[in-house]
C-alpha cells in the first residue's frame, strides 16, 4: 500500500510540526517506510515489534529501506509524482515550521534556537527549506514577507529566495533595512532611509505588476519597479543567511545575528 501526503498536492493547516509526516509512505506487511521525494526524513519501522513507531531502523536495515524507496519511486512515477530515486536516504533532522499562506513549511534547522514564533540566530545558524517544498513564485505572483526583527549586528540576511539571476531577499545593510529583487538578471533594491534600532516590524511586498514596497514600523520606507520573475528561482529559501549567489548587494552567506519574531511568508495558494 502506498500513499502521498501534503505538499505540493495538499495544504497543511496549522498544528504541531512533529506530527507531520514525510511526503511519501508505504506499507509492506510488518514494515512501514516513510520518505520525502529528495530522500530526506527516511524512516523504517517494524510495526509488529514497534507498534508506536518509536525506533527508526533506517541505519539497521539500509537494504530494506533502499528497496522500499525504489518501490515508492516506481509508484510515484506511475501516478505522476516527482521522486528522486538517486537521492541518498537520510534520517530526520531538526526542523522549524514557518507559516506560509495557509500551510506550514518545514525548514531544516542549522543551529537555530526557538520556534516559529521567535527564531534566535547567533550569526552562524540558519534555516533552509528543502527544494521540493519551495513554492512557485515566477510569472508575476503576489508575494509578502513580514515579521519583527531585533538585530545584534548592522548587517545580515533575514529572508532569501533564489540568487542573483532570479530571486528576492530582505536584509540589513549597515543598519538599514533593504528589500532586493533580481528579475531578468537585474537587481532592484528598496532601502530604508534611516537605520533601524531595537525590535522593528517590517513588511516587504512584490505585487503582480512588478512593484516592490517596503514598510518599516508600519510606514512606507520605499518602493520601486522591479518587473516580474521570468522563471523560478534556482535556489530554495533560507532564513538567516543567503547560501547561493547573493540576491542583494552583499557577500554570501551574510548571516543574521539576533531575533526574528512572527515571520510569515505569503504567496498564492495552489502552488
Amino acid at each position: 500500500m502506498f500513499w502521498q501526503y501534503g505538499h505540493p498536492h495538499a495544504i497543511l493547516k496549522g498544528g504541531k510540526p512533529e506530527h507531520q509526516s514525510p511526503t511519501f509512505a508505504m506499507r509492506d506487511g510488518r514494515w512501514k517506510f516513510l520518505v520525502n521525494p529528495d530522500g530526506s526524513e527516511a524512516q523504517l519501522f517494524d510495526l509488529e515489534a514497534d507498534e508506536g513507531e518509536t525506533t527508526n531502523l533506517l541505519s539497521v536495515q539500509p537494504k530494506r529501506a533502499a528497496a522500499m524507496a525504489r518501490q515508492i519511486a516506481a509508484w510515484a512515477d506511475d501516478v505522476g509524482f516527482a521522486f528522486d530515486d538517486q537521492a541518498p536516504l537520510t534520517a530526520p533532522v531538526p526542523t522549524i515550521a514557518i507559516l506560509a499562506s495557509n500551510q506550514l513549511l518545514r525548514f531544516v534547522s542549522h543551529g537555530v534556537n526557538g520556534d516559529s514564533g521567535s527564531l534566535q540566530l547567533d550569526g552562524k545558524s540558519w534555516l533552509d527549506l528543502p527544494a521540493f517544498r519551495a513554492p512557485k513564485v515566477a510569472g508575476g505572483r503576489s508575494l509578502q514577507i513580514k515579521g519583527t526583527i531585533d538585530s545584534r549586528s548592522p548587517s545580515g540576511v533575514i529572508f532569501a529566495h533564489g540568487d542573483s539571476r532570479a530571486g528576492y531577499s530582505v536584509y540589513l545593510d549597515q543598519g538599514h533595512l533593504c528589500f532586493a529583487a533580481c528579475a531578468g538578471e537585474e537587481r532592484t533594491v528598496v532601502r530604508s532611509s534611516a537605520a533601524i534600532a531595537g525590535p522593528t516590524p517590517f513588511e516587504a511586498n512584490w505585487n503582480p505588476k512588478g512593484e516592490m514596497f517596503l514598510k518599516v514600523n508600519g510606514k512606507l520606507a520605499g518602493k520601486a519597479e522591479a518587473g516580474i520573475l521570468p522563471r523560478e528561482p534556482g535556489d530554495s529559501i533560507q532564513i538567516g543567511a543567503d547560501l547561493a549567489q547573493p540576491v542583494g548587494a552583499y557577500t554570501a552567506p551574510n548571516h543574521f545575528t539576533g531575533t526574528i519574531e512572527n515571520l510569515t511568508f505569503k504567496y498564492p495558494n495552489g502552488t
